[in-house]
């Protein structure tokens, strides 16, 4: 009986640092509808890698090109065209998300694509000077700066959320 336990607790040990350490296959599908090349930045030790290219594919029109990556729980990872364009992808276990290039932007489908069309699109940031420029040059107006942080930030991102 004892022997049997202990298998039985090593069979759950073992799965677990299986699925921790080596993570799930998820999957990226690469398509365009012209030439050009993709650069992928793939995290490095789990953290957000935005500097070194960890691999660099070439796009051809109507040709898909399926790439394969390790996640354990998710990660980020963060592409960029040849033309400038980057964009960052949240990708979870055994996800499968399809990238199309098109020559007004990107397009994208499958698992999580909601999710990661609003991350690339979610710019609110750029609104905060404005805000204090507009209060701060006459005098300090600070109900007028919580009103339109209020309404920039808050009420926005919660409208996105129920969209």
């Amino acid at each position: 009986m004892k022997i049997k336990l202990l298998y039985i607790i090593a069979w759950i040990i073992l799965g677990s640092i299986n699925s921790v350490v080596l993570g799930k296959q998820s999957t990226i599908i690469f398509d365009s509808d012209c030439y050009i090349k993709v650069y992928i930045y793939q995290p490095i030790d789990n953290a957000y890698n935005g500097v070194t290219i960890s691999d660099e594919l070439d796009l051809k029109p109507n040709i898909s090109i399926t790439y394969q990556l390790d996640v354990s729980d998710f990660c980020f990872v963060k592409i960029a065209y040849s033309n400038g364009l980057q964009y960052s992808l949240i990708i979870l276990e055994n996800d499968t998300i399809k990238v199309s290039f098109k020559e007004n932007g990107m397009m994208l489908a499958g698992s999580n694509a909601n999710g990661n069309v609003y991350l690339n699109n979610f710019n609110r940031y750029a609104h905060v000077d404005s805000i204090f420029d507009v209060h701060l040059k006459p005098s300090i107006d600070i109900a007028s700066i919580n009103t339109d942080l209020y309404k920039t930030f808050w009420k926005g991102f919660n409208e996105d959320l129920d969209s």
